[in-house]
């Protein structure tokens, strides 16, 4: 009689020797291109070498409050609980930006959030009913952690997507701890080829962009070309850099327009100004290097940095 175990039994041909293993990342990334958003601020306009920068005065802000409150107290006692309510205010700020740090650093939604804190207080109640409820929570989250990294539990196994699998399994040839490793080696496949194609789809959506946005300086700076002998000229496009110049005020504009209606909205803007005599041209900051030429670099800007730096590249 012949003996027909699992030990002795050898994989089927079907199963491919590489999902059995761990299978490597197969989607390359790249290293994304440094944004050019510093450089174009650097370009716009520079501090004087005498001004705070805007983080110091943020510092140093609340303290020259404090003290310009304490100097009108002529009272000692007042002056020392004024103290005690500023240095807890201090406190509570501090312990405020960092509880805000930590729900960053952790990636969580406010649904996140609201889970873990109903969580804590059913665990932490003295209803029994509560403490079932609480269970029923974590189980859940077992269940789904399982199936996030491809282990079986009593009411989920990595098999059930793998048919051919399972087949095998009871036609004994091919063990079931084999058949689990080739099911998590299909799934981390399968994830890496999603991971793979939303990257894809991201840099053929901001190539895209990309184009649309060249595609609309180019016909502003053809259409503004054919305007630029009127006598007004100048004053009017001083005006739109300005205009433009308040981020606000580009951040709006973007939203609010696709890149096809931007040359409508500049024409709506240059001619609603009606005629205007020619003004002083405005002193520029003083720049570290000469205005950029030709076509600037927008690799990994979005929309309102893209039409920043192609309204930089063309002087406006």
């Amino acid at each position: 009689m012949e003996e027909n175990t699992l030990d002795t039994a050898q994989p089927d041909e079907s199963v491919e020797p590489i999902e059995a293993a761990v299978v490597a990342d197969t989607a390359d990334t790249g290293h994304e291109e440094t944004s050019a958003v510093a450089e174009l601020i650097e370009q716009l306009s520079e501090p004087e070498p005498d001004m705070p920068t805007s983080t110091d005065a943020a510092t140093e802000a609340p303290a020259q409050l404090d003290d310009d409150i304490l100097k009108t107290l002529t009272s000692e006692r007042a002056k020392e609980r004024v103290k005690g309510f500023i240095a807890e205010n201090r406190r509570l700020t501090e312990d405020m930006s960092a509880l805000r740090q930590m729900v960053e650093s952790s990636s969580a939604t406010p649904e996140d959030l609201a889970w873990c804190l109903e969580y804590i207080r059913i665990a932490r109640s003295g209803s029994e009913q509560d403490k079932r409820l609480a269970m029923e929570k974590l189980r859940d989250q077992y269940e789904w952690l399982a199936r996030e990294v491809g282990e079986p539990t009593q009411s989920y196994s990595p098999l059930d997507a793998h048919p051919d699998l399972k087949a095998q399994i009871e036609d004994m040839r091919l063990a079931p701890e084999l058949a689990l490793e080739v099911a998590r080696a299909r799934r981390l496949r399968q994830v890496h080829e999603q991971e793979r194609q939303s990257v894809v789809a991201q840099r053929n959506a901001h190539a895209q962009l990309q184009e649309q946005v060249a595609s609309a300086v180019h016909s502003a700076e053809q259409y503004f070309a054919t305007r630029q002998g009127e006598m007004d000229f100048k004053p009017k496009m001083a005006r739109i850099a300005a205009h433009f110049a308040d981020s606000a005020n580009m951040q709006a504009f973007v939203s609010t327009y696709t890149a096809e209606q931007w040359l409508p909205a500049l024409k709506l803007m240059y001619d609603s100004m009606g005629s205007l005599t020619a003004e002083k041209p405005r002193a520029q900051p003083i720049r570290s290097r000469p205005p950029a030429q030709g076509s600037p670099s927008t690799q990994g800007m979005d929309t309102r940095d893209m039409l920043s730096a192609h309204l930089d590249a063309m002087g406006i």
